[in-house]
């Protein structure tokens, strides 16, 4: 047909987009291809990966194991994004507050050693944010979430996420019915 399109990606795309994909299923190419061998998936959408790209993947361009950024933004629409914290933390306030589009943040636990970041002033102006409503949920929130949220470690101070929790949270989102 004259009206099919077809979009060709280069191969460093194509890499990129399965490091995102792999770091949203909180995964490493080896995980994935294990769960293939074992035709056993941990997710519904782990298994659509392989599908998708199984095979075809060049490791030594995945650049493995998948380093996941130090915190994760859920947009107002639910998109998810991970980022990285400022290197100076005496910046975070502005950093958030940027990232989040507003002028003062407030913050709440998630649960030990995991904040919450989210417009202290503008919460009820923004859209209902099913995503990150779900993770809440998750952990025993019944409160509903409007707005863009920044997910970060939290300490005596602000912190990076580690791998593990980056990755249990990603997971978790991504196996949310939201």
């Amino acid at each position: 047909m004259d009206d099919d399109i077809v979009i060709e990606v280069t191969e460093a795309e194509f890499h990129a987009a399965v490091r995102t994909s792999l770091a949203r299923l909180g995964l490493t190419y080896a995980e994935l291809e294990d769960q293939a061998r074992r035709r056993d998936f941990s997710t519904a959408q782990a298994h659509s990966l392989w599908t998708s790209v199984g095979g075809a993947v060049n490791t030594d361009l995945l650049e493995n194991p998948v380093k996941y950024d130090d915190a994760i933004l859920i947009t107002e629409d639910g998109t998810v994004i991970t980022v990285n914290l400022p290197a100076n933390p005496e910046h975070f306030a502005e950093f958030a507050a940027a990232i989040l589009r507003c002028t003062t943040v407030e913050h709440l636990d998630l649960t030990p050693g995991v904040s919450l970041w989210f417009d202290e002033d503008g919460r009820e102006s923004w859209p209902y944010n099913p995503v990150i409503d779900a993770l809440r949920n998750l952990y025993g929130s019944t409160d509903s979430t409007h707005g863009p949220v920044l997910i970060t470690g939290y300490g005596e101070r602000i912190e990076p996420l580690s791998q593990a929790t980056a990755g249990r949270l990603l997971r978790e989102i991504n196996d949310t019915d939201a």
